[in-house]
């Protein structure tokens, strides 16, 4: 009889059956094809399902485990499980063929007469610049608006407008000298990650296996992100 309880708590314990999971496209490429193909590899019981979309999925309207949402600030208060699990740091550039019509803008200010592409949801660009306790805001201005940051990458080195785009994304571009970074000393606002999960009792073993590889992932990078917790 011991041996069948303790052969059930391994069966509990074990990775298995189908994780479900939602996240922005460009972080789903960038930072969770990874942990996604590792636990596959190590746990042959496990499946995957991964959603990768500009829209804003809900954990229980699509029967997620786990769904990753951008935001700039902290979410809206939730019923939901939540957790900040990554901050993107990102850069505000252009095609040099911009910089040569408008010239470089010294602060945030001058961007008023550039076109920007925007992500789908903004209206303002909020900036900081180190040393200094102000935010400076921008109205966005543009022809072009989607949640696609390629997209944007793509239409930015086309010389459509000035794009603030993930660090990581853009940095071959300006490596290569296709963009141009503008504004050095001010830092657009960082895009923080977080993971919205439903309220369990008891979190499957699939779900914590996945946590466990981001923090491993993440490691001493992010020293202050903030813990699981329910946002009430």
């Amino acid at each position: 009889m011991h041996d069948v309880v303790e052969e059930s708590q391994a069966q509990r314990d074990r990775p298995q059956g189908v994780l479900r999971i939602s996240s922005p496209f460009e972080f789903g490429i960038l930072q969770l094809n990874r942990i996604i193909c590792d636990l596959l590899l190590r746990h042959a019981g496990l499946e995957a399902e991964i959603e990768l979309s500009t829209r804003h999925s809900h954990p229980l309207e699509g029967n997620f485990d786990l769904v990753f949402s951008l935001h700039e600030s902290d979410p809206e208060d939730s019923s939901m499980v939540a957790r900040r699990v990554f901050t993107i740091a990102t850069v505000l550039c252009a095609a040099p063929v911009l910089v040569e019509r408008f010239g470089l803008p010294q602060q945030p200010r001058d961007l008023a007469a550039w076109p920007c592409l925007a992500d789908a949801t903004d209206t303002l660009w909020r900036f900081t610049r180190p040393g200094h306790p102000e935010t400076h805001e921008v109205q966005v201005n543009g022809r072009l608006r989607t949640g696609n940051a390629s997209l944007r990458l793509g239409a930015a080195e086309a010389g459509l407008g000035a794009a603030v785009i993930s660090a990581t994304l853009c940095r071959e571009a300006i490596e290569q000298g296709r963009l141009v970074q503008l504004l050095p000393d001010y830092r657009p606002m960082p895009r923080r990650v977080y993971v919205f999960m439903p309220a369990r009792r008891l979190m499957p073993a699939r779900v914590r296996a996945f946590l466990d590889a981001i923090d491993s992932l993440v490691g001493e990078k992010e020293p202050d992100r903030a813990g699981l917790r329910l946002i009430r």
